[in-house]
């Protein structure tokens, strides 16, 4: 197919140019390089199925396409307003032209139109059917009020000369480090859209996000297309009270209230301290409920580990033979192999490999450890009262020397310890007045690696954002709790404290599921998440 594509050495252009191309198709890329570079589009200059027009839309041009991508228009104010006269022929008389020239052809033409059509916006988000809340003689309406006559123009020379048309009005960006919210799958990610792009990388089959609904309510619906394109604009990173840092392009805009409480878009240059800035009240998330689980299933390095088991003689009589023959297998010097089954039996301990190997059961009785340290239940089944202990220790945890130790005041200690002993059987030690540790390397593996709390720098893995609330209730209320807030207060706030910015921004996520909407503030470095006037 013979595709013509105007402004196809842009942004949009060149990416829609890429796919054409390697779908096989016959390209003709029409632009006058007034924001567009050839730099874009180097890579097809010398291929047979690629022709280059150097031409200003605003005069007429005769060729011959089956399809007209029509996407030539500076999209930056800062082009567009240089010369506004420009803009508006650009998207008058340059819509004018490839129209006719779709109508002598006949062939589908595609508009580029824009959100701007819109104007101020008085609803969000725009449906197809909002006619908008306009200014035509406003600084920006040269861009605006094109489009707007561009949309009219296609739908005229639909109606009247039946011109195969599409229209699509085309909303913001983002910058390479803003932070995004996506799956892949049911599987919750949440990172800066270049490590979006790079895990992504082109297959956009599983690929989901959180946007609006026809209704305005948060929904998870899959993803078109992604693109990354580098470009060189003036920047403003925006800070928000609520935790939020915001990198921006000068033309993106962001929601700020006007004299009549309505939101109001805003670019960028035009915010100043203290402006209130529109934030989501929720966010909606596909739920994935942690489940009762081994040990043994979350943690990598099982080579090492033991299973401490009632059976293990009887497994040992049972399977005698068949263990010789794999430990053989495996190098073992036969003079040892009787000491070993002896070891195994004195301590009632099998590997895992081993156990797994026999393709042996197992139960919720079983203890894990490795050679040289205490054994812990292998079966986790209280999940409410594990979250509690996850809450506690982000709040009050680490790691130290294979150790998990704990801070906080001699009640919630107290606490701790139960529930330690509860779910993993174990002991905790008092080290110093108001800590205790858990001498468990297992523990450490399971918290820092198996369910990615993180070992060196502590965090809030994605996993806990998919909690359904009775879960996310329990784990905050852990984390609460390691924060000694004081209770019944008039005002009932809820304080959480935290070193790191990336668990305070995963905390504002977390609450938002709740329709909550936070208070981030920095003292001493440390960040503080307060929720104000909960009723319960």
């Amino acid at each position: 197919m013979r595709i013509l594509v105007t402004g196809g050495a842009g942004f949009l252009g060149s990416h829609l140019i890429d796919r054409l191309m390697e779908k096989g198709h016959e390209v003709i890329c029409l632009d006058n390089f007034y924001t567009g570079t050839k730099r874009n589009i180097l890579k097809w200059l010398n291929h047979p199925y690629f022709e280059l027009v150097r031409h200003d839309i605003t005069e007429p041009i005769r060729l011959e396409a089956d399809q007209i991508y029509h996407l030539a228009c500076p999209a930056s104010p800062i082009h567009y307003q240089y010369n506004p006269v420009k803009t508006i022929k650009t998207n008058v008389m340059g819509t004018l032209n490839m129209l006719g020239l779709a109508k002598r052809v006949k062939a589908r033409f595609f508009l580029a139109s824009t959100s701007e059509v819109y104007g101020d916006p008085d609803v969000h988000p725009q449906t197809e059917e909002y006619r908008g809340n306009v200014n035509c003689i406003g600084i920006r309406s040269c861009y605006d009020e094109g489009k707007r006559v561009a949309e009219t123009l296609a739908f005229d020379y639909h109606r009247q000369n039946n011109v195969d048309i599409r229209v699509v009005r085309i909303f913001n960006s983002l910058t390479g480090d803003q932070k995004v919210l996506y799956y892949i799958g049911k599987e919750l990610y949440y990172e800066s859209f270049a490590e979006c792009y790079d895990r992504i990388n082109g297959d956009i089959s599983n690929v989901s996000v959180p946007c609006f609904d026809e209704n305005s309510k948060t929904v998870i619906k899959p993803i078109s297309a992604i693109w990354k394109h580098h470009v060189k604009k003036k920047g403003y990173q925006i800070k928000t009270v609520w935790g939020k840092q915001i990198k921006i392009t000068e033309d993106h805009s962001l929601f700020t209230r006007n004299n009549n409480d309505r939101p109001q878009a805003a670019f960028g240059n035009e915010l100043k301290v203290g402006d209130e800035i529109g934030v989501p009240n929720y966010i909606s998330f596909l739920e994935q409920p942690l489940q009762p689980f081994y040990i043994t299933d979350k943690i990598c390095i099982q080579e090492e580990i033991f299973l401490e088991s009632e059976e293990t003689i009887s497994y040992i009589e049972k399977y005698g033979d068949k263990i010789r023959e794999y430990l053989l297998a495996k190098g073992v010097n036969p003079e040892q192999l009787y000491s070993i089954l002896k070891s195994y039996e004195a301590k009632n301990k099998i590997p895992l490999h081993l156990w797994e190997y026999l393709e042996l059961p197992l139960s919720k009785k079983e203890k894990i450890c490795y050679l040289s340290s205490k054994a812990i239940k292998n079966w986790v089944g209280n999940i409410e009262e594990f979250l509690w202990l996850l809450g506690f220790y982000v709040s009050q945890g680490s790691f130290i020397d294979n150790e998990l130790v704990f801070k906080g005041g001699a009640e919630k200690l107290a606490k701790l310890i139960e529930v330690v002993e509860r779910i993993f059987e174990c002991q905790c030690e008092i080290k110093i007045e108001g800590s205790i540790s858990i001498r468990s390397k297992i523990l450490v593996d399971l918290i820092g690696e198996g369910l990615n709390f993180g070992n060196k720098e502590k965090e809030i893995p994605n996993w806990v954002l998919q909690l359904p609330q009775k879960q996310l209730i329990s784990f905050l209320q852990g984390l609460n709790e390691g924060n000694n807030v004081v209770e019944n207060q008039p005002n009932l706030n809820i304080e959480f404290k935290s070193g790191s910015q990336a668990i305070a921004e995963k905390l504002v996520l977390i609450l938002a599921k709740f329709g909550l909407v936070a208070n981030v503030s920095e003292i001493e470095q440390n960040y503080q998440i307060i929720v104000q006037g909960l009723e319960d």
